[in-house]
């Protein structure tokens, strides 16, 4: 699909047809907050300031831009083939404030999508490979996850009975049995927006301001919005935390 077989290859991965009935993003009323305002204030500056804490060096990003010179996005077949399914999907993205549009982009993705566990719904996927290439490494994070869980100590020795069988607020009946479950934030990536960063996750499909009703546009170089006549182009970019991104 993109001729290779790293993790980029979706060999592995459970390619959905888009279908906007079955993407749950364009119905649910999450609207994304701005991750800067959510964050501590170091972490917070890392995305404000991209070019000093996350971009690669001009060096590393042209030796990777020489490096994958054919390199495209993937895109979903409809999308691709289809002007007014796109534009469609992003009307519907505009409306959750995870589009918007720049003069200029700085690398590109592509839009394609995956089923959800359960096959009832599609999840849609920003193909990030470009801007994980211009983009630094972040640390590894570690995750309690099922190899964690099963590392529990659940041994109770006996000098903590009588501290158990009063409990903690209540009593507590023993034996008893040991349980646990799971949470899921419901579009966790959709729930913030890192709109300082757009310009990295531009979609390469130019189009005009008319056709989406625009008479101004974010320049983040100036720092403010400059005017646009009706025929000039510009390109969408991604707004909220796009999936696979590093």
């Amino acid at each position: 699909m993109i001729k290779s077989k790293d993790m980029y290859s979706l060999s592995q991965c459970s390619v959905a047809p888009f279908n906007i009935d079955l993407l749950k993003v364009t119905k649910s009323a999450t609207v994304p907050k701005p991750a800067t305002q959510l964050l501590p204030e170091t972490e917070a500056r890392y995305l404000l300031e991209p070019e000093k804490y996350l971009v690669r060096s001009p060096e590393e990003i042209s030796r990777w831009s020489e490096m994958h010179a054919d390199f495209q996005p993937y895109w979903d077949e409809t999308l691709r083939k289809s002007k007014s399914a796109r534009y469609d999907l992003y009307r519907r993205l505009i409306d959750k404030s995870l589009l918007g549009f720049r003069r200029r982009i700085r690398s590109r993705v592509g839009l394609f999508f995956v089923w959800k566990a359960n096959k009832k719904g599609i999840r849609m996927i920003g193909h990030p490979r470009m801007p994980n290439g211009c983009h630094k490494l972040p640390p590894k994070t570690k995750l309690g996850g099922a190899a964690a869980l099963g590392e529990l100590d659940a041994y109770i020795d006996e000098d903590d009975l009588p501290v158990l069988e009063s409990g903690y607020g209540g009593p507590v009946e023993l034996p008893c049995s040991l349980f646990g479950n799971t949470g899921d934030v419901s579009d966790a990536f959709y729930q913030f927006s890192v709109e300082s960063l757009a310009d990295w996750f531009g979609l390469d499909d130019p189009v005009a301001a008319k056709d989406f009703g625009l008479q101004t546009v974010w320049d983040p170089d100036l720092g403010q919005h400059v005017p646009l006549q009706p025929d000039d182009k510009v390109f969408p970019v991604f707004l909220g935390m796009p999936q696979g991104w590093a």
